[in-house]
């Protein structure tokens, strides 16, 4: 991790439960962005997932993912292991981290299969679940099998391929622009010494290791956001529905961290509809209206009339256990890594 990014981690874990609260609602404010299609979905291949690839579907492709780089990265025999080692990845961080089991895969120095089992354990889906979810994978060619490891990714198909490429390019873009715009928030209220920006290369700049370390810290990304929602009160599709109502106006960072009541008073965020929630998130209307009551039924959004608002609660981190928050900064650490590990700060 470059030193400018841990300069910034050490401002973070400084800040004030409730700051670091009101960062991570900035965060998933554009949340539901980071999971879409769209960039892609006009090729013939990619069609086959869909505008938004699901919870289900791509939670075990982004553990395998994973799987396979740690793989790579401890036995020497393996394909791509001289190719893995010089990203320069924070492969203890991922092996290390307390909601995954990567033990299985290097027990006594014999690799282990990556079997359903193994895969149903660390993304808490049930079994069949795991192999249904798999087989569009497994058809288009980014996931193979077999004897030895069991599912693994092909990196030769990512290295060699387009596939998901521009998808993959134009959610990194998202993840840029939304973290550069809040470190310069908290830039402008003095909470780290100057504004720092967050830098990609254009896609068509991008060498081949530079797309591969994307590639891999978007799946790990993708790994832990489901593994946080397993310990949330939500489901991935209420996150995303939550994430379409938080619609914060231009310039929105500096009062968010710091006003504390008002929010649609003062007009830092604005009220939603549901067909404004449905175009945003590309989920069918009525599966939008059905989340929408049951956010309500859970105290997250309000209705009045037609327009859907955030409850003024969950703007304060009062509510927020003690452990909640212990989970908030450590999610707040591995975005952060995340983000060193995809861009190069200013």
């Amino acid at each position: 991790m470059s030193k400018k990014i841990i300069s910034i981690e050490k401002k973070l874990n400084s800040l004030p439960p409730a700051k670091v609260y009101r960062l991570m609602l900035m965060h998933l404010s554009t949340f539901n962005d980071f999971f879409m299609n769209i960039s892609s979905y006009r090729y013939e291949l990619e069609k086959q997932m869909g505008l938004r690839i699901e919870a289900k579907t791509l939670a075990p492709l982004s553990f395998i993912v994973i799987n396979s780089v740690i793989y790579n990265y401890q036995n020497e025999d393996a394909p791509y292991h001289k190719e893995v080692i010089k990203l320069g990845l924070p492969i203890e961080e991922i092996k290390n981290h307390p909601l995954f089991n990567f033990e299985y895969t290097h027990n006594n120095g014999k690799f282990q299969k990556n079997t359903l089992d193994c895969i149903s354990y660390n993304i808490n889906y049930p079994r069949d679940t795991v192999r249904r979810h798999l087989k569009p994978w497994l058809k288009i060619g980014a996931i193979s099998k077999n004897k030895v490891i069991g599912y693994y990714a092909p990196f030769g198909v990512i290295l060699k391929t387009n596939l998901f490429k521009k998808t993959h390019f134009w959610i990194s873009e998202k993840m840029r622009k939304s973290w550069t715009e809040l470190l310069a928030s908290l830039s402008n209220l003095n909470y780290i010494e100057k504004h720092h920006s967050i830098i990609i290369n254009p896609i068509q700049k991008q060498n081949k290791n530079e797309y591969f370390k994307l590639w891999i810290m978007l799946h790990w990304y993708w790994s832990l956001s489901f593994k946080y929602i397993n310990i949330s009160p939500l489901t991935y599709r209420e996150c995303c529905v939550l994430s379409s109502t938080l619609f914060f106006r231009d310039n929105h960072g500096d009062k968010l961290i710091n006003e504390e009541k008002d929010f649609y008073v003062k007009k830092i965020i604005k009220p939603i509809n549901l067909n404004s929630i449905a175009d945003s998130t590309l989920i069918p209307r009525e599966s939008v209206r059905r989340t929408v009551i049951t956010l309500i039924k859970k105290n997250f959004l309000i209705k009045k009339f037609n327009k859907i608002y955030v409850n003024e609660s969950i703007f304060k981190n009062s509510i927020i256990s003690e452990e909640q928050n212990k989970i908030i900064k450590k999610s707040v650490n591995d975005t952060l890594i995340i983000i060193a590990n995809m861009f190069r700060a200013n």
